[in-house]
């Protein structure tokens, strides 16, 4: 097992950090749904990743919305991994409109390296998938939380 905070490696029935002190009974607490209230008010350091899911987050959820919209980046958005869900969006646009356009041949002959990268671009999207999905399988899925004590009101 490894800390989320300080991420050294922690025995299983250990309940505190030795590198940090951090106490792994507070996860019990943690909020998803305080992670963008954390990022609007710039206290990036209040928001941790652990592969402990939270009360205010359902694992069959996350793990549904990844098998069937994964590709689409739904798991993401609904875990507060924004970045990552909007790079899932943006690639399979992209790729889906360089495709139509060398299919349809609008695109010129020239232009075909662009449509290759949006293809590598988007492989990589599917492969991030994959590994999102290996990881909800083993339980391994990372997502991010504030923890109670780091929760402030917003402005």
């Amino acid at each position: 097992m490894m800390c989320p905070v300080c991420y050294s490696k922690i025995e299983k029935d250990k309940a505190v950090c030795d590198a940090c002190g951090f106490n792994f009974n507070e996860l019990k607490t943690a909020s998803n749904s305080a992670v963008k209230l954390a990022r609007k008010q710039g206290n990036y350091d209040a928001i941790i990743s652990t592969t402990e899911f939270p009360s205010d987050l359902d694992y069959k959820k996350t793990f549904y919305l990844a098998v069937f919209g994964g590709w689409f980046g739904l798991h993401n958005f609904y875990v507060n991994k924004t970045f990552r869900a909007w790079f899932n969006i943006l690639s399979l646009v992209l790729s889906l409109i360089g495709s139509m356009l060398v299919f349809t041949g609008v695109l010129p002959q020239e232009f075909m390296s662009a449509v290759l990268y949006t293809a590598i671009l988007y492989a990589i999207t599917l492969i991030m998938w994959v590994f999102d999905l290996i990881g909800l399988v083993f339980k391994s899925y990372k997502v991010p939380v504030v923890l109670k004590k780091n929760i402030k009101k917003g402005k």
